[in-house]
């Protein structure tokens, strides 16, 4: 038997979605809203063995070029904290180095 498996890694948040109301066209599918409303600055990415284990996999949004101008992210790290505000996306602690294995 084998495992498949990505990695993957990026410069941001991992981050708790919010639950949407039973009457939003995405109720079931929160993923399908990430991919919705993310913006092209942005990405996401998922890492986690749930096809395995049956727990929900880490979901991260990260900034999508964080080095494009230097290595002053200062701005874009705040236009991230921005876009997670404005949907209400929780996330904890300061911009960092995030990622690991998504197992399906």
């Amino acid at each position: 038997m084998g495992v498949d498996y990505s990695g993957h890694f990026g410069i941001g948040f991992k981050v708790e979605l919010p639950e949407l109301p039973e009457d939003h066209e995405f109720y079931e599918d929160e993923r399908s809203w990430l991919d919705e409303i993310i913006e092209k600055k942005f990405d996401w990415f998922e890492c986690g063995d749930s096809m395995y284990s049956g727990e929900d996999n880490d979901i991260y949004i990260c900034i999508k070029d964080p080095f494009e101008n230097g290595l002053d992210i200062t701005d874009k790290a705040t236009e991230l904290i921005a876009f997670l505000n404005e949907h209400n996306i929780k996330f904890e602690g300061d911009i960092n180095e995030v990622g690991g294995l998504e197992i399906y």
